[in-house]
């Protein structure tokens, strides 16, 4: 059977206790008037470098013999701001900001080539999605925009072998593998 499988960055208890303080924030300024976003669970957040797809058993086993062989590097991650994603014309997410460092972006192109996967063309931003919503329900939100800063820095340690499970409440994610960078 064929599992969805994708490749992420772990993130640290300390980003995820940061977020979990930023959302409880936001959800007392905006008195619940944004209650159609589904937060998602602190277990469930990551930085997604390689995008999902479908191997079978033996192909999660390779994924994870190239995740060891992948040349790998501690490299800083920097937010600085929560807005709603993934473009003006499409906004549907909630999400932390950044700049991709150059560690990052030869991970990312090192990972993409040994998987025999193909990278998007277009520029790399560095995101963590920790929210989502339909977006037809942007017009019932009061501000139709976030732009709230969020200030963290911190030391990319973990490349993760994920798998996602869809179900009708939202994605679900275990870790299947990890690698220290």
């Amino acid at each position: 059977m064929k599992r969805r499988i994708f490749i992420a960055l772990g993130i640290s208890s300390e980003l995820v206790s940061s977020i979990l303080s930023w959302e409880e924030n936001f959800a007392y300024k905006s008195k619940g008037t944004y209650s159609k976003i589904r937060w998602l669970k602190p277990e469930n957040l990551h930085i997604t470098l390689v995008p999902p797809w479908y191997e079978d058993d033996d192909g999660i086993e390779k994924v994870k013999a190239l995740l060891t062989s992948v040349e790998r590097q501690q490299f800083a991650l920097n937010f600085h701001r929560v807005t709603y994603g993934p473009n003006p014309k499409r906004l549907r997410l909630v999400w932390l900001e950044g700049e991709a460092p150059r560690g990052l972006v030869d991970l990312m192109g090192n990972l993409h080539r040994i998987l025999g996967k193909e990278m998007e063309k277009r520029h790399f931003l560095l995101h963590l999605t920790i929210g989502r919503f339909r977006e037809d329900e942007l017009s019932s939100f009061p501000v139709k925009e976030i732009n709230d800063e969020f200030v963290f820095k911190e030391e990319a340690d973990s490349l993760l072998l994920m798998e996602s499970h869809l179900k009708r409440s939202g994605a679900e994610y275990s870790i299947l593998y990890q690698v220290n960078l």
